[in-house]
């Protein structure tokens, strides 16, 4: 299936990656040095417009590299889609499962894992996918994942 464009990763610029996963390394190399640090990650959120803290810099490598981090720290922040359907979540569901994994260096893998979360009311939906619930079975479908998650109601406190 094909997504529509505001599904898609955004697209961007490379010299904008290599300008911020410099920065991010900077900042890290900052911290590591013992070196005061906030500043530039005052400055560093500034441009980008995050709320990034010093333990994203000091976790970047969770996302693969400094460039992965890059990019999703380039790309917006929560991709809500309203109007978002049941197919297109499973289509986006098959694309997490196809890709390496959350921990690999792909942003387009990690851009998916984020707009699945922003757009599904269950806190970390995409922990189904990544760590399925015994009930969906040893192999569950990108349908079933994506049913599950949709099935979830918060309670009201």
């Amino acid at each position: 299936m094909n997504l529509r464009p505001e599904l898609l990763p955004p697209p961007v610029a490379p010299v904008r990656i290599a300008e911020l996963a410099a920065a991010v390394t900077r900042i890290a190399g900052l911290m590591d040095d013992g070196s005061p640090y906030a500043d530039e990650i005052a400055a560093f959120n500034a441009g980008t417009g995050g709320d990034w803290t010093a333990h994203d810099f000091h976790v970047y490598g969770e996302w693969g590299s400094a460039e992965t981090f890059a990019h999703l720290v380039a790309r917006p922040a929560f991709p809500r889609v309203p109007d978002i359907t049941r197919a297109e979540l499973i289509e986006i569901a098959r694309r997490i499962m196809a890709g390496p994994g959350p921990q690999a260096d792909d942003p387009d893998a990690d851009w998916y894992t984020l707009l699945f979360d922003t757009n599904l009311t269950r806190p970390d939906a995409s922990a189904l996918i990544f760590h399925p619930p015994a009930e969906l079975g040893p192999d569950p479908t990108p349908e079933q994942m994506v049913d599950a998650a949709l099935e979830y109601r918060p309670i009201a406190l």
